[in-house]
C-alpha cells in the first residue's frame, strides 16, 4: 500500500482532489507534501502568512477527502439518509483546540465532513479568541520559520 503522507501537493493525484488549489499557497509556503501539513497544529495553520480561515478550511477538507476512505457514509448523511454519529465528548476530552494537530482532526476515528466541518468552527472560534491571535500580523511566514520557531513540529510519516 502506499504512503498517502509522502504524497507531493504538486502531484497530478494531489490535483484531483484540490479542487480550490489550496495547495497552490501551501507550496509557497514550503510545504511538499502532505505529511508536512498533518504535522501542524491547528493554530499554528491558521497563523500562517496567507491563509486564512477559508483557506485552513478547503485545505483540511481536502486532506479529509483524500486520506478518508467513507465517502459513502458523508454522501449518505448529505442526502439524509442516514445520521450523523461521531463522539464529539471524547474527542474534545483527547484534544483541545490549542493543542489539536490537523492528523488528529482529519483522522480521528469515526470522522465524517459534518463532525469535521463542527470541530473546525470550534476550534477556529478557540484561535480567535486566544492569546495566539493578532489581526496585525500572522506568526509564520514559511514552514521554516515555523520550524524554527517550534523544535516540537515534526512532519507525519505515517498513520496508524
Amino acid at each position: 500500500m502506499k504512503n498517502k503522507m509522502k504524497t507531493r501537493l504538486d502531484s497530478r493525484e494531489w490535483s484531483q482532489i484540490d479542487e480550490e488549489n489550496a495547495g497552490y499557497y501551501f507550496q509557497e509556503l514550503g510545504f511538499r507534501s502532505v505529511g508536512e501539513i498533518l504535522g501542524l497544529r491547528m493554530f499554528d495553520l491558521m497563523n500562517m502568512d496567507r491563509i486564512d480561515n477559508i483557506r485552513a478550511w478547503e485545505m483540511v477538507r481536502c486532506l479529509y477527502i483524500y486520506l478518508n476512505k467513507n465517502a459513502e457514509a458523508d454522501q449518505a448523511m448529505e442526502w439524509g439518509m442516514m445520521d450523523q454519529y461521531f463522539p464529539f465528548k471524547s474527542w474534545r476530552k483527547s484534544y483541545k483546540p490549542k493543542q489539536a494537530k490537523v492528523v488528529d482532526l482529519v483522522m480521528a476515528f469515526d470522522m465524517n465532513e459534518k463532525a469535521l466541518r463542527r470541530l473546525f468552527g470550534e476550534i477556529t472560534r478557540a484561535f480567535y479568541k486566544s492569546d495566539e491571535y493578532c489581526t496585525r500580523y500572522y506568526r509564520y511566514g514559511s514552514l521554516d520559520e515555523l520550524k524554527d520557531a517550534d523544535s516540537s513540529y515534526k512532519e507525519v510519516e505515517a498513520y496508524v
